[in-house]
Formats: C-alpha cells, structure tokens, sequence
C-alpha cells in the first residue's frame, strides 16, 4: 500500500496511488471507449459548442499516441463528428491520418473535394447568363460605335430575343465595313470630317486603321458560334448570321483564321443539317466554306474537321433544290478549294498535261474524289469516284444557263476525273461521253465567255489522255471551236494544241486533219 503510489505497476500504478491500495481499474473495451466518445460528443453538441467538428492530429509518418497535439498543420485531419465513429483504435486513426480509413477490415482511401478557385470561375463563365430587357439591350446596341463595344453588347445579350440579335448582327457588320474604309453613311460622314481637318492632322491620322476598331483577338469568333448554337431552331437568326461571317472572311485573312481555328466551327455545318431545305442558309453557308478555303491551310483544317463533315455539307448542297444555281454555284467553288488543297496543283501549264500523257491526278485527288462520292444521294454505280463526277455532270446539266456553274464545275471535275480512280472502265467512256455532250450545248449558250472556252480546253487537254477511238472526232471539234472563238487566248492555245497532240498519238493510223 505504501508503494502504490510509485507506479510500480506500469499504467495501473498511477490510479492504485490515488487509492491507497484499492483494485487496479479495467481498462475500456473499444466498444465501450466508443460509446464514451459519442456520449461526449453529444455532450458537447448539447451544451452548445460553436464547432461540431472534431480535430484529430496524425503525423503521416508515424503515430506515438502523443497527447500534445504538436504536430505540423499539414499533418491535421479535420473528421467530422458524424464519421468520428469509424475511427475506433490507434491504427484507424493512423490510416485516416495518411489518407485511408478502415471499412470492415479494410483499407478505403479517403479525399477532401476542394474546388479550385479558377474550376469555380470557368463554371460561372459557363452559366447562361440573363439577358438585359429588350428595350434597354436595343437602346445599349444602337449606341455602340466600335466592333468592340458590339461584340460585349452581344455577350451580354447572347440569348436575348431574334430582333435584339438581328440588330446586334447588323451593327457588328456597319461598324466592321466602317472599320475597314468600306462603310456607308459613316464613312461618307467620316470622309467630310477628314476634309475639314488641317493638312497635318490628316495626313498623320488613319481613320480606317484596322487594328484600332476591328477584332483584336479571336473571341468574336466564339461569341457567334455560341449566337448561332443559342438560336439553333431561328432560321432567320442563321441566316443573318453565315451573311455576317462571310462578311468577315472576305475583308481579312486573320479574321479566317480566327474562325478556321475555332473548335466551335462546326457549328457552321450543324446550321447547314438543320435547314437544309432553306436555300439561303445553303447559299451563305457554302459562299462562308469557299471563302474559308482560300488557303491551303485553312483548306486543310476544314477537311481535318470532323472526317469530312464539310465535305458533306457542300455535297448536300449540290441537291438543294430551287434557285438559279446560286447555291450550286457556292457549293462547287468550296468543293474546288478543297480538293485543290490536296491534289498539290502546281501553277505552271505542265501541270495540266505531261507530254507522253501518262501522268494522273495527285493521289490525295483521288482520295478527294471518293470523299465525294460517298455523300451523294442518287449513286446508283456503287462506286464513290463514278458517283461523284455524275453528281458534278448532272447539276451542271441542271443550271447549264448559269455560267459560274458550269466554270467551277469544269474546274472540279479537272482535279477529280482520274481513270486510275475507277475500278471498271466501262465508266471511264461513259463519263466521257457525257462530258463531251454536255460541253457541247454549254458552248453554244455561252459563246461569248473567255473564261468558260479556257476551263474547256484544259478539261478536253485531260481527258483526250485517256480517250477511246469512238470520242476522237468529239474532242477535235470541240478543241477546234473552242481555239477559233478565243484565238487570243494563249491558255485555249497551250491546251487545245495539247488536246490535238493527245488525240492524234492515241489514233495515228486513223488521223486525218480537220475542214477549217
């Protein structure tokens, strides 16, 4: 009794001190040091404590069981009181102090979700935000005098009403053109308040400088893909909307390229799926592709994006019906620019014809061709390449009165008439003769085109390399017509005489020169 209070007895000494000898204490089951940590827990939530959390410390290295709570605050696990419950032993508390707990027996891994600052703004950004009333957003257009001051009374109204944003569009396209020496009323405005300025004030100021009042950056692109994708079902707001973008395609390069390069652009062609009965959106959505594919750069992208989804679109065009062909007329073009940024063409005359007459079109222009051919609606060959020159031939058959169809449609089928690319000959003469027929009447209508007799005689220079006998007096008197009519013309010279050339080495037994 006397030396109980030495604590001879390890960690039962120190109560056996208190009482003189009494009967060391039972030490607490985990289901009881439990029941005793929730009881306190309630306890202190009842007498109202200000935090209902619990703070355990862990050392992620070690745990010494240490009740000083000296450890780093990197090392602090905040457990909430309604999970305290899971952690019974030292071992739970350690695991949870390294990231795990214990569930049944085994180790779980357990994170703290914390939102990065910059997540949290993306996400508001993200929200649609609610347009101003229509009235104010009008009042806030109409008093807009810079590309700028447009563009951010577009963002903040993006999903207002069809006449807010048909108001917005057209500022945005006066202020463009005015920006650029190419508007109207203000420019005419602009040139009067130039004339009364001094000399030396005048000749240092430039009131059309591009840099100061045009786009600065790419986001305009952006803000009218999500303009287009907000009014996807408003027929009149895509319209107004592929008129104002190639409206800034066409007025410069950058502004093409910030268009090419935006990931959104796709939504060009979904507007071209949605109304493709509406010739307009047909129309400005096909002059839009031409004038992106200007370049071969940007050629290139359009035909990256979405495995060919441009391609489609143009070749859906080809079939959209009534006009004068001016839907057709866009749609060649673009088709064109496409297939000419891959065939490689070179500039130079010899390109069009080697002089042994052995030479194809470019393999990507095969690839092209059955790009082609696998949109078209009425194939009945089962092949892409035969599918996509008939569909070529027959709508220039359709607007035969329509001059740039019949020009774009020689220059396709130029980087897109390859035999090498058909399996079974027999369509090779087919096409052929259907060609030949066609230029025939085209001639006739419009004899008075230098252009149109030009795209003849180097389509007639290609295909008289792969001709047959029956088609020889066809090419030598289309070939003939077309060097009488523009006899100054030294590409209807180059090529007709390459024409003659082709024809008579494939038929050297049975030549014989023509009546003048």
């Amino acid at each position: 009794a006397k030396g109980g209070g030495g604590g001879s007895g390890g960690g039962g000494g120190g109560s056996g001190g208190r009482g003189g000898g009494s009967t060391t204490r039972r030490p607490m089951t985990s289901q009881e040091a439990s029941a005793a940590f929730e009881e306190r827990v309630q306890r202190k939530a009842a007498n109202g404590a200000a935090n209902p959390s619990l703070e355990r410390t862990a050392a992620s290295s070690s745990w010494d069981g240490s009740s000083d709570g000296k450890v780093k605050a990197a090392d602090v696990v905040v457990v909430k009181s309604a999970d305290a419950l899971k952690y019974h032993t030292i071992m739970d508390r350690k695991l949870a102090g390294e990231g795990k707990a214990m569930t049944n027996g085994e180790p779980t891994t357990t994170t703290t979700l914390q939102k990065n600052p910059l997540q949290e703004k993306l996400e508001r950004e993200k929200k649609p935000q609610a347009s101003m009333p229509e009235a104010q957003a009008r009042a806030l257009i109409s008093g807009c005098s810079s590309c700028a001051e447009v563009i951010d009374a577009l963002k903040r109204n993006c999903s207002s009403t069809q006449a807010v944003i048909l108001l917005a569009l057209e500022k945005l396209r006066e202020c463009l053109l005015d920006a650029h020496g190419l508007g109207g009323a203000m420019d005419r405005q602009r040139q009067r308040q130039q004339q009364q300025r001094p000399p030396s004030a005048s000749s240092t100021m430039d009131p059309f400088d591009p840099s100061k009042k045009g786009f600065r950056n790419e986001g305009w692109a952006k803000l009218m893909m999500m303009v287009m994708s907000s009014h996807s079902s408003n027929v009149i707001v895509q319209i107004e909307s592929l008129r104002i973008l190639w409206t800034i395609a066409t007025l410069h390069q950058r502004y093409a390229s910030h268009l090419v390069s935006n990931p959104q652009i796709k939504e060009i062609a979904h507007a071209m799926e949605r109304h493709g009965a509406e010739e307009r959106v047909q129309e400005y959505g096909c002059g839009l592709l031409a004038c992106l594919a200007s370049t071969d750069r940007h050629a290139r992208r359009l035909l990256e994006c979405g495995e060919g989804t441009f391609v489609a679109r143009l070749m859906r065009a080809l079939y959209c019906p009534g006009g004068k062909g001016h839907v057709q007329e866009n749609a060649l073009r673009g088709l064109v620019r496409l297939s000419s940024s891959l065939s490689s063409l070179s500039s130079s005359s010899s390109s069009f014809c080697e002089e042994d007459g052995s030479r194809g079109v470019d393999a990507a222009a095969e690839s092209f061709a059955r790009r082609m051919g696998r949109h078209v609606d009425d194939d009945s060959a089962g092949e892409p390449s035969v599918n996509a020159i008939t569909a070529v031939i027959i709508r220039m058959e359709r607007y035969s009165n329509n001059l740039s169809v019949q020009i774009q449609g020689n220059r396709l089928l130029w980087n897109i008439f390859d035999p090498d690319d058909i399996m079974d000959l027999d369509y090779v003469d087919i096409l052929v003769g259907k060609t030949l027929k066609h230029l025939k009447h085209v001639m006739a209508s419009h004899r008075n085109s230098q252009g149109l007799h030009e795209t003849i005689g180097c389509l007639l220079s290609k295909m008289s390399r792969f001709m047959q006998i029956d088609s020889r007096e066809a090419f030598l008197r289309i070939a003939a017509d077309t060097m009488r009519a523009y006899s100054n013309s030294w590409i209807v010279a180059l090529h007709g005489c390459r024409c003659f050339a082709n024809v008579y080495a494939r038929s050297p037994q049975t030549s014989s020169p023509l009546a003048p």
